[in-house]
């Protein structure tokens, strides 16, 4: 799953990043809205179809920053959770991230975590605090997908279509 691959972090630049975060939460509460309809016409409402709900969505981001450091909404917006001191956070602090997810959307939409991410040096919302965590920008991917030949001339390429790679800026073009 290269799109999913731990990025480095961009360590200083929490205090840059309320506006990607907002963008994050909107791409990731439309993707987990579109999954909790999904499950709630095969189910029915009813009690059975948020309690799928919600483990739907704790699983997600425990899962996702737990193992990759972003969620699909910080992937696309750039972004990444790390520890206070810059090192990959594991499934421990995403999950209390995650716990403490519903003491930010008080009253609603987020609010009082937008509010209590303002007065922090860090920027960040109570379940970063206690889980000492923080996000921060990603760092472009200096990783080339395809291999580089150690001699002076690239070898020939067969004829056909070559599929582009992508590193961070620049594109290869790998057999």
């Amino acid at each position: 799953m290269d799109w999913l691959e731990r990025p480095r972090p961009n360590r200083g630049t929490e205090g840059d990043v309320i506006g990607r975060r907002v963008a994050a939460i909107i791409v990731d509460l439309l993707l987990l809205g579109v999954v909790t309809s999904a499950v709630g016409s095969a189910f029915g409402p009813g009690g059975l179809t948020g309690a799928i709900g919600l483990v739907v969505t704790f699983g997600y981001y425990v899962y996702l920053e737990g193992n990759y450091g972003q969620t699909i909404g910080k992937t696309a917006l750039g972004l990444v959770v790390v520890t206070e001191d810059g090192a990959d956070i594991g499934y421990r602090p995403a999950a209390i991230r995650t716990l403490l997810r519903a003491v930010d959307v008080l009253p609603g939409l987020y609010l009082l975590g937008f509010v209590l991410v303002l007065p922090t040096d860090r920027n960040q919302p109570v379940g970063d605090i206690v889980a000492y965590t923080a996000v921060v920008r990603a760092s472009p991917s200096a990783v080339t997908r395809c291999p580089v030949a150690d001699t002076a001339r690239p070898p020939p390429r067969p004829p056909g279509r070559h599929r582009p790679t992508y590193s961070g800026s620049a594109v290869h073009y790998c057999p």
